[in-house]
Order: C-alpha cells, then sequence, then structure tokens
C-alpha cells in the first residue's frame, strides 16, 4: 500500500511510525513547506485510512497495527515489496 501513496505521503508516514516522539503533525510540518502541501497529503492519508483526525485537533494512526505495518513495510526493499 505505501508504493500507492505520494512521496511526501510516503514519507511523512514513515516517518512518524519510525520515530514515535515525533507527532503526525511534526512530521506533517517537517516534510510540508506549504498549507497546500500537508492538505493533500492530510487528504491522501485520510482518505487510505491510514490516520484519523483525533479529539485535539490533530491526527493519529489509526491503530497500532497500522503503524506496524508502515514499519515493516519500509523495512522491506522497494524492489520485493513490489515483485
Amino acid at each position: 500500500m505505501l508504493n500507492s501513496l505520494s512521496d511526501t505521503a510516503r514519507t511523512i508516514l514513515i516517518s512518524a511510525a519510525n520515530n514515535p516522539q515525533i507527532s503526525l503533525a511534526t512530521s506533517i510540518a517537517q516534510e510540508c513547506e506549504s498549507h497546500h502541501k500537508a492538505q493533500a497529503a492530510i487528504h491522501e492519508l485520510t482518505s487510505f485510512g491510514l490516520i484519523v483526525p483525533n479529539v485535539d485537533g490533530g491526527f493519529d494512526f489509526r491503530d497500532s497495527n497500522t503503524i506496524d505495518a508502515v514499519r515493516q513495510s519500509d523495512a522491506i526493499p522497494l524492489g520485493i515489496a513490489t515483485s
């Protein structure tokens, strides 16, 4: 599934999954230099059901299984993952 994401959305997701001390909001801010790019990435990640809005107005991973799957997918070399 990660291969279906844009480079920006994939980078945000992998960064946040592999660095639990960094929030999704921080990961988005670090990767997106414009509001438009951030909104597009958020839309993409919520459309895929990978992140959900939280009660504080930010975003969270859908669940811990999502985080684990992202981490495992990131550990597989891209050529093998698409074969």
